[in-house]
């Protein structure tokens, strides 16, 4: 994605850790560590599909054939071809699933593209953005690793690289997310057929 505006909002949650002087106490020192962790929570919202840029990336699984215990660590990786030159700031993931039924296929999309469901878009930011060219090789990846702790404490790991440049962000927890849209719902992206675009003041 590309996404100018989240990725200030996301260092706009630590800028008090800018200040030299509160009350007498220098909090800077502080700033690249409340940084890096602010940079860990994936933001749980709708997608505009206008700031998604290259290609998507798929993870096929069968459920009904899957080995569980390989769910406990996957990994994408996939080539991005941008149209054009453009910044990343981080990748969108979501999921899509397919009932087949003895008399009829049901395909069911969460993407930004998609009619709007209750389930929202994940957005891993790039803790430095990234400058994309077309014809470039450029490279994402995903990594989601369960950590045994509980149900939904999985640690991702995200990476956009070129030929001369890697930007990654590690230790985002999905455990832990940044519900944007109820801190910020003015700044938020709404889909037009959202009955929740209705509650935030224009």
């Amino acid at each position: 994605v590309s996404d100018p505006a989240t990725h200030d909002q996301v260092l706009d949650r630590v800028k008090f850790f800018t200040t030299k002087d509160f009350k007498g106490i220098d909090f800077s020192p502080l700033h690249e560590r409340g940084k890096k962790e602010a940079f860990t929570s994936a933001s749980l919202e709708y997608i505009n599909p206008s700031i998604l840029v290259g290609d998507v990336g798929t993870l096929e699984i069968d459920f009904a054939t899957v080995d569980p215990e390989t769910l406990r660590d996957l990994e994408i990786k996939w080539q991005v071809n941008p149209p054009k030159a453009t910044v990343a700031h981080g990748v969108a993931a979501w999921f899509d699933f397919v009932f087949e039924g003895s008399q009829e296929t049901v395909n069911v999309s969460t993407g930004p593209k998609a009619l709007a469901t209750h389930w929202f878009q994940l957005r891993f930011m790039l803790q430095e953005p990234i400058g994309l060219n077309p014809g470039q090789a450029a490279e994402a990846s995903v990594r989601v690793a369960d950590t045994g702790l509980m149900l939904q404490h999985h640690l991702v790991a995200v990476a956009v690289k070129t030929p001369t440049t890697e930007r990654r962000t590690e230790g985002i927890n999905l455990g832990d997310p940044w519900l944007r849209c109820v801190e910020r719902p003015t700044q938020c992206f709404w889909p037009p057929e959202t009955l929740t675009k209705m509650l935030v003041p224009a």
